[in-house]
Order: C-alpha cells, then structure tokens, then sequence
C-alpha cells in the first residue's frame, strides 16, 4: 500500500470502517481489480477483470469485524487487507 496514503488515513476523522473499506479498494487497485469506493465510502464495488459483468459489493459488516459480500454470505477479516483483496479477486474472476 502507498504509504503516503496510509498516513493520510491516519489524519482523517472517518470511522475506521470506512478506512478499511478504502484500504482495501487501494489494494484492489494494486492487484489489478477495479474497486470503486460508494455510498461515501460506505461500500466497495469490485468489477470482474474480464469485461462485462455486474460488480460485487463489499460491505463491512459483523460488527466491524469483516468484509462482506455475496449476500453476507462470503466473508473476510478486515484485519487482512491483503487476504481480503486476494479472496475477492478470486470470486470475481471464477
């Protein structure tokens, strides 16, 4: 991750779900998976890299402690940006 953008994290007064959220789209990116941050950083979208295709949205939920998406019913620790990136860039693109 860009360290300039994890300090700049640090000065902002968004909740930390919201930080995780843009983290993670910020790892997205670095592994060549487009995500789109929405609903004021309240959700990721993540695009299947081979064309068209609807988007998956990630939302943090479980009471802050894990990324969500399929329905709630594909999970991830937020405290793993990485293995949460590596876990959506499989589901996008099988």
């Amino acid at each position: 991750m860009n360290p300039n953008a994890t300090e700049g994290l640090a000065r902002t007064d968004q909740p930390a779900t919201e930080n995780y959220l843009i983290l993670l789209a910020g790892q997205l990116t670095e592994i060549a998976i487009r995500a789109e941050l929405r609903e004021e950083n309240r959700m990721v979208l993540v695009y299947p890299p081979q064309g068209p295709g609807l988007p998956v949205a990630v939302f943090i939920g479980y009471g802050g402690t894990c990324f969500s998406w399929n329905n709630a019913e594909k999970r991830h620790p937020v405290t793993d940006i990485k293995g949460a990136a590596e876990a959506l860039k499989e589901y996008v693109t099988r």
